[in-house]
């Protein structure tokens, strides 16, 4: 794709692209650094406004939100999505709280009381979006203000530890929260250049690699007040809570590379992605399981973040993939060379998750017209090629 306008990026920033759109903006800014100032400059300056209006004032009525939410929810559940044409998308584009969206949640879960932890685990997995940013926008400004931390606060930490930036940030009383990386983000244009930097980037035949792209090791470490991180949780709703064992004493997080391969045939699409296993450490006396419960609670965790943390739960055993039917979706047990993974197909995309050799992978194709998905049996063919 062309280098996009700033209207296109701020939609990017704030999730009300599709998921292809997304792709085309992603695999463009691995390429182009005038883009990426942009996008950064972009959250600089949204940070920036948040700093300057400061914290809201409004009283707000919970319950009346609460029945705006269910609404809202029961008509995505219900309607059809509206494909918009690029006027309508343009005239769209207006900045909404993208990182406050609640994605992949039911209302069954949600009416049920399901624990926080439970609704924020599924949101990595991509076949049903829900649009939500009135509930938790209103939910957020009660939460944030029993445990005198603004919106900005929470939006800093997010924005922060997405691009993580190495150093450490004080959550204003909460604890503070440290970001370091192994390396630096790297890009390749070929597979050649990806081995001579030492990465393997296997090959899908049929296919050309048109680029790979690799996320560092990092590591999140963080130093909290149990009290007051368990009265921020308490208020969101989440069952689980920090062990007291914690308080005031260091665990971290440790996230090993990730790899992207971006593959291209005859107008199709498929991307490759392989993340090696994380690893919790904590303090002795303290459960890793817990933590893990606790951590997916935390509103200044990222998506990707969530996404890995979710992993770590038996997954030497199976890899618990959560599950939305919806518009023709549909979703099913596959094996990848003797391995238990899962194929969901939808509209416009088909992509497979698996564990193997103690690391996380993922397949997908999507089409940038919508049609001509490569199927799910080719896709299985294509991960067994991946994987020997």
């Amino acid at each position: 794709m062309n280098c996009a306008n700033l209207g296109l990026l701020q939609a990017y920033l704030d999730d009300e692209l599709t998921r292809e759109e997304k792709k085309d903006v992603m695999q463009h800014l691995e390429t182009c650094e005038s883009c990426r100032s942009y996008v950064q400059e972009l959250q600089e300056l949204e940070v920036l406004g948040f700093e300057k209006l400061g914290e809201s004032e409004v009283e707000v009525d919970l319950e009346a939100a609460w029945d705006r939410f269910e609404h809202q929810l029961m008509n995505k559940h219900e309607q059809p999505s509206k494909v918009l044409n690029s006027q309508e998308k343009e005239n769209s584009l207006k900045p909404k709280r993208g990182w406050d969206q609640m994605k992949k949640a039911t209302k069954r879960w949600i009416m049920t009381g399901a624990a926080a932890a439970t609704i924020l685990g599924s949101f990595a997995i991509p076949q049903v979006q829900v649009a939500a940013d009135n509930f938790l926008s209103i939910f957020r400004v009660n939460q944030v203000e029993m445990v005198k931390m603004t919106e900005n606060d929470l939006r800093e930490v997010e924005h922060w530890v997405r691009r993580q930036e190495e150093g450490t940030m004080s959550l204003n009383g909460l604890g503070e929260i440290e970001v370091s990386n192994s390396n630096e983000h790297q890009s390749f244009d070929d597979e050649n250049e990806a081995k001579q930097a030492g990465y393997n980037v296997p090959a899908i035949s049929g296919y050309d690699i048109e680029h790979v792209s690799v996320e560092p090791t990092s590591k999140i470490t963080f130093n909290l007040n149990v009290e007051k991180a368990n009265a921020l949780l308490t208020q969101i709703g989440a069952e689980s809570t920090f062990d007291q064992n914690l308080d005031g004493k260091p665990f971290s997080v440790q996230v090993q590379d990730t790899i992207n391969v971006h593959y291209e045939s005859d107008g199709n699409s498929v991307s490759y992605t392989s993340i090696g296993k994380p690893e919790i450490s904590v303090p002795k006396g303290a459960s890793v399981d817990e933590l893990r419960d606790t951590m997916l609670a935390l509103p200044f965790i990222p998506e990707n973040v969530k996404q890995q943390l979710e992993s770590i739960d038996n997954l030497e055993h199976t890899l618990p993939i959560p599950y939305v039917q919806r518009n023709g979706s549909k979703s099913e047990e596959v094996s990848i060379n003797g391995m238990k993974g899962y194929a969901v197909e939808a509209q416009g995309n088909t992509f497979l998750v698996w564990q193997s050799n103690e690391q996380i992978h993922m397949l997908e194709s999507y089409a940038h017209d919508g049609e001509n998905v490569t199927p799910k049996s080719q896709l299985v063919d294509m991960a067994n090629q991946l994987i020997k």
